[in-house]
């Protein structure tokens, strides 16, 4: 057999529509991302695209803390009323399968109070349930082109999940690259779930009005309260 190379356009569409039938999704393949035209074939365009997502997402997952790896949403801990709140949003976020209509939410608050342990727990959910996602981190070393490439490829998923907001934006170039990275998730519908240490009455001045005005369409506010865990664990010895 030998790739299609010949074959019209309109004999590709219908072979595809005819394979997305009965398509079990580009984890249960059969085909190897194939699809056939009687004694050729040609590379289905999802597979390609869920190919490159899991590449991504592989690259990007090195930006998860080692400490957090089993994180899970049930076992969030909260210490008050605001991190109870986290915790009803965070289910509800799956309940009503948010990411279906680009929408997700911003976390704000002081160090220690399990932000970044919610978005992996998330993150992680979102992945068990077949939905594209991807978490990474700031990103502010290196060449222009290089940063360039790293917010571009952050576009892709249909959800993702920014750890950490913050050291960046003390450099402008880098919070364009945000505006637009931003923006163009947005109009495609694709979500985000955004944690920070930046105080929520600051965001809009830290953030620019453009990135704050942009997130606010579809994203939901929580500012988290309470003590560093990390203190109270100091303090048991």
């Amino acid at each position: 057999m030998v790739i299609v190379e010949s074959v019209t356009l309109e004999a590709k569409q219908t072979a595809y529509h005819a394979c997305l039938k009965s398509c079990p999704g580009p984890l249960k393949c059969k085909k190897n991302g194939l699809i056939f035209v009687e004694n050729l074939f040609f590379p289905c365009p999802d597979f390609q695209h869920h190919k490159k997502a899991k590449a991504i997402q592989k690259e990007l997952d090195q930006s998860i803390p080692e400490s957090l790896k089993d994180a899970q949403i049930k076992d969030y801990q909260c210490g008050n009323e605001t991190q109870q709140r986290l915790l009803a949003v965070a289910n509800r976020y799956f309940m009503k399968k948010a990411w279906e209509k680009g929408m997700g939410m911003i976390i704000t608050g002081t160090p220690g109070l399990g932000k970044t342990f919610m978005a992996v727990a998330m993150y992680k959910q979102l992945m068990q349930k077949g939905i594209q996602a991807a978490f990474a981190r700031p990103k502010t070393q290196g060449s222009y082109q290089s940063i360039e490439k790293y917010y571009k490829r952050l576009e892709q998923p249909k959800v993702l999940i920014y750890d950490d907001m913050g050291p960046e934006l003390r450099k402008e170039i880098i919070v364009d690259m945000l505006f637009f990275l931003f923006d163009r998730r947005l109009t495609a519908n694709k979500g985000v779930i955004i944690t920070t240490n930046l105080p929520i009455n600051n965001l809009k001045y830290s953030l620019g009005p453009r990135i704050h005005s942009r997130l606010k369409e579809k994203n939901y506010f929580l500012e988290i309260k309470g003590e560093d865990y990390r203190q109270r664990k100091r303090d048991l010895y």
